[in-house]
């Protein structure tokens, strides 16, 4: 983290500690919540850090990174308050403090208990320090509704739409006759049966 990095990063520190003064710098699970106001579905996150100050922070300017995750997105757009809103802003909760060797089986705990009660998880995966392809894989077939499997989900439906279009009303064909058009011909009649999902 460079200088200016830092600086940002202690000024959201602040700004955290003046929205919520109770948090301790601490280890434990915390929650961000919100309400869409265009469609009524209730949102959660759920997170770990072994210092809950600076991992809030640090979720306030996360979008700027290349790799920035969906929640740090999503926390840029629809912006950050102090408590339970009205407004499609998000808000954190302490969940619990903790110490870092029960923070896996905690995290997993809540993320578990909000699927139950909330329509939307911006988590990926189930939780804790996991293999994430290997979680996320067991979990495609839960209520989880991630980003991931949100995109999975709009590509097949894309896909069902492109193949009921061919069936009805549409051909194709290839523009040359050689090894390279046919090869792209099979790939295109197996993405329009399923068989090649290309996420």
């Amino acid at each position: 983290m460079d200088k200016q990095q830092w600086a940002i990063q202690r000024m959201n520190e602040r700004k955290i500690l003046q929205m919520y003064p109770e948090i301790k710098r601490q280890s434990g699970i915390y929650g961000y919540f919100r309400i869409d106001i265009k469609t009524g579905e209730r949102c959660f996150y759920v997170g770990q850090a072994v210092d809950l100050i600076a991992r809030l922070a640090g979720h306030l300017m996360g979008y700027k990174r290349k790799n920035a995750s969906h929640i740090d997105k999503s926390l840029y757009v629809h912006g950050f308050t102090s408590g339970a809103n009205n407004t499609d802003e998000w808000w954190a909760k302490i969940l619990a403090y903790a110490p870092k060797s029960e923070l896996d089986a905690l995290e997993q705990k809540y993320i578990n208990l909000f699927l139950e009660k909330y329509e939307k998880c911006y988590n990926i995966t189930g939780g804790g320090q996991v293999d994430k392809a290997e979680d996320v894989g067991k979990r495609l077939n839960t209520k989880l509704k991630s980003y991931a499997n949100g995109k999975n989900n709009g590509y097949e439906k894309a896909r069902a739409e492109i193949a009921n279009l061919f069936e009805k009303y549409l051909t194709f064909d290839v523009r040359k006759n050689n090894k390279l058009s046919q090869r792209a011909k099979e790939k295109f009649e197996k993405f329009l049966k399923g068989s090649e999902n290309e996420t």
